[in-house]
């Protein structure tokens, strides 16, 4: 059962307040959330430019040792 302080107006008010309360703290975890999943989209990105930079020097230097044997 419900406490007599939870019910009525007040209890009302108090149970509207929780529900705000709650709700912005969930705005912020998620905007938090979708700032992580920025940085880390980025930091993804720049690593497959990095890795295929890479792989593009490998090549060449592959190239060049196969030329050097002829």
């Amino acid at each position: 059962m419900h406490d007599e302080e939870d019910t009525g107006e007040d209890g009302t008010q108090r149970h509207l307040e929780a529900l705000a309360e709650r709700v912005t703290e969930l705005e912020i975890a998620l905007t938090y959330q979708r700032q992580t999943t920025q940085t880390l989209d980025e930091l993804v990105r720049e690593a497959f430019d990095t890795i295929g930079q890479l792989k593009a020097r490998i090549d060449a230097l592959q190239s060049d040792l196969t030329a050097g044997e002829d």
